[in-house]
């Protein structure tokens, strides 16, 4: 019985300093302010990751991938595949790239903060023409 007591002792010790160590990226949210909106999807549009989480206010960071194997296609304008954030019943177009004659793969890294007119509530990942 002490032996398992003490195993506990030192699992919970274990346990507390492993949180002390965490990255200051890995933090949590401010208290009271609504946690991070983490997506990440593969379909036919592309693949990608997506990540809001907010900074205070209504300023929110967004960061990610998006990335894209659609073919060009010379006679309708390009095709690309743009992230959507979910604010609710409304939502905001994020990051976007769009495929690239001669080019089989179209990859866009970012890292930005924006305003948002309400707590992101989720994302989606889907094609779209401009």
């Amino acid at each position: 019985m002490k032996r398992l007591a003490r195993t506990l002792a030192v699992a919970s010790a274990a346990g507390s300093l492993l949180l002390l160590a965490a990255p200051a990226s890995q933090a949590a949210a401010p208290a009271g302010s609504a946690p991070c909106v983490d997506v990440t999807t593969a379909n036919a549009a592309g693949d990608g990751r997506i990540s809001v989480c907010p900074q205070g206010g209504s300023t929110y960071r967004v960061t990610g991938f998006i990335e894209t194997s659609l073919p060009y296609d010379a006679w309708n304008g390009p095709i690309c595949s743009a992230w959507f954030i979910k604010l609710g019943t409304s939502y905001k177009s994020g990051p976007i790239v769009c495929a690239q004659p001669n080019v089989p793969t179209s990859k866009n890294t970012f890292d930005y903060t924006t305003t948002l007119s309400a707590a992101p509530t989720g994302a989606w990942l889907q094609q779209v023409w401009i």
